[in-house]
């Protein structure tokens, strides 16, 4: 399955990746700041974290 998901700027003019893991489930509370996803792209593997 596919979705759209905006991501932080992770500089390199990256704009796609795919996401490895996800850190919550629906219906989790999550505060500013806390990893959201595992994410992949052509140069890096990164968390990105809630806004």
């Amino acid at each position: 399955m596919r979705y759209v998901f905006n991501f932080p700027d992770l500089g390199e003019g990256l704009e796609e990746g795919t996401i490895l893991e996800w850190y919550v489930k629906e219906g989790d509370k999550v505060k500013v700041g806390d990893p959201l996803v595992q994410m992949e792209t052509d140069k890096v593997v990164a968390d990105i974290p809630s806004p």
